[in-house]
């Protein structure tokens, strides 16, 4: 038997509001699933080709390295916001959620960090480079 008739038969033989009830469990159905259709969640760790890619199309990139580290050296187009920084979250909450943002840092480490923040704040589409700057530098075909 179906799964979902099942249920129906178990609703039908113990509830005496049978059509009332159905009802109402299509409905917690319907929402509960929309809860989870809306937080539609795009966090990749991409490769510095995929990653060139992207910022050629002009997409957002957020460099999340300390300023003295952005300052020595960065991938054109980058803005720096620290992650390590006290109000970093509310720095990158100033931000349109609804683009797709392209994070780096030294390594990877702090980048997925800034990613988490990100994605407790709202954000949906976040790109992250893996290995981060360093691997950036040691692709000279890339970095140019």
């Amino acid at each position: 038997m179906h799964c979902a008739t099942k249920v129906v038969n178990i609703i039908k033989n113990r509830c005496p509001y049978y059509p009332a009830s159905l009802l109402l469990w299509v409905l917690l159905f319907v929402l509960y699933s929309n809860c989870f259709s809306e937080k539609k969640l795009d966090y990749q760790i991409i490769s510095a080709e995929k990653f060139k890619e992207l910022i050629d199309e002009g997409h957002p990139l957020i460099d999340v390295r300390r300023p003295e580290e952005f300052e020595s050296g960065s991938i054109p187009g980058a803005v720096n916001f620290n992650v390590l920084d006290s109000n970093f979250a509310q720095k990158i909450d100033t931000l349109d959620r609804s683009k797709l943002y392209l994070i780096h840092c030294r390594s990877g480490k702090r980048s997925g960090r800034a990613a988490e923040i990100m994605i407790e704040l709202g954000f949906k589409k976040i790109y992250d480079l893996q290995g981060g700057y360093l691997n950036w530098v040691s692709r000279d075909s890339i970095a140019e």
